[in-house]
Parts: structure tokens; sequence; C-alpha cells
């Protein structure tokens, strides 16, 4: 059964998309595209902005892992890199794994940066992404303190390790 299908996305109201799927031989789903629009609501006619996050699934979640809720506590592991340009990873800034502490946080309420609320909403138990966010989804055009620098892509693995409530 191979295939493409779409599936839309919704995030607090504030960013709308498509995330575009492709069916492999497996019967499993390979994320070949993910194209989300927000708006910027500052200024009266500012346009929309169009950015594309996308994944690749590295472990898969088993069958029928659960997969959380806008509000759900859920817990992770992670490694962020800055994105060289081409979607290869380039300095590592901060890793869940290299501590040896997972990274606790309410999913879908604002807690952190939108392409990871985006992702894990969109995850289940058991699965591992490597997720490419657009500056525009990560910290956008100021950056983060001395590490993340202005209008800076990101590529995290994420692995969503359990939803705690």
């Amino acid at each position: 059964m191979n295939g493409k299908f779409a599936i839309a996305l919704l995030c607090a109201g504030c960013v709308a998309g498509t995330l575009y799927y492709k069916v492999n031989a497996n019967h499993k789903k390979d994320v070949i595209e993910t194209t989300t629009t927000t708006t910027q609501t500052e200024t009266e006619g500012t346009p929309v902005t169009e950015t594309a996050l996308s994944h690749q699934t590295l472990t898969y979640a088993p069958e029928g892992a659960q997969q959380p809720k806008s509000g759900d506590m859920v817990k992770v592991h992670y490694t962020g890199w800055l994105n060289d340009g081409n979607k290869q990873t380039g300095a590592k800034f901060d890793s869940s794994v290299d501590r040896g502490e997972a990274f606790e946080f309410n999913v879908g309420l604002g807690y952190v940066i939108q392409g990871w609320e985006i992702s894990v909403l969109d995850m289940k138990v058991g699965e591992k992404r490597r997720v490419f966010i657009p500056y525009q989804l990560g910290y956008g055009e100021h950056g983060a303190g001395n590490v993340i620098p202005p209008y800076a892509d990101l590529i995290f693995d994420i692995e969503l390790l359990e939803i705690l409530s």
C-alpha cells in the first residue's frame, strides 16, 4: 500500500498546516514534508509567513502506543544541534541524554518552542524523531543567550519516553 496522504495540523489557533506522509513498504508512516503557516499579528497588514517543519522517524512507537494531548505532562530525551544549513547537525548546544536526566514539561501550553510543541503532540510513546526546526518555530530572530544565534535553524533528536499525566 504505497501512497501519499495528508493530515491537517493545528496548534493553539496560531499555527495551521499539513503533514504530508508517504506509507512505506512496511506500512509505516515516513514524513516526507511538513509545512506550517503562522500568522503574525503584531501590526495591521503584516503578511502571513510560511515555514517548513519536517522530521525523520528514527524509531517507531510500538503498536497501540499512547499519543499526548495538549496539557499532558510528558517526559522526553533530546539532543539539540544548530543546523549547518544543509539539514546536517552542526554544533551541539544541549542534550538531556548527555546529562542522563530526561526533560519533563506540559506539552501544548507554550513552555517550549513551537517546533517542539507541534512535533511532540504528533508523537507516540516510544517514538524517536530527528526534527528540523526553522528559526520561526525555534528561538526566532533573537536567538537564546550566547548559545543559539539569531535566525538559527535547529535540529533535535526527540524521544517521547512517557506521558506522566
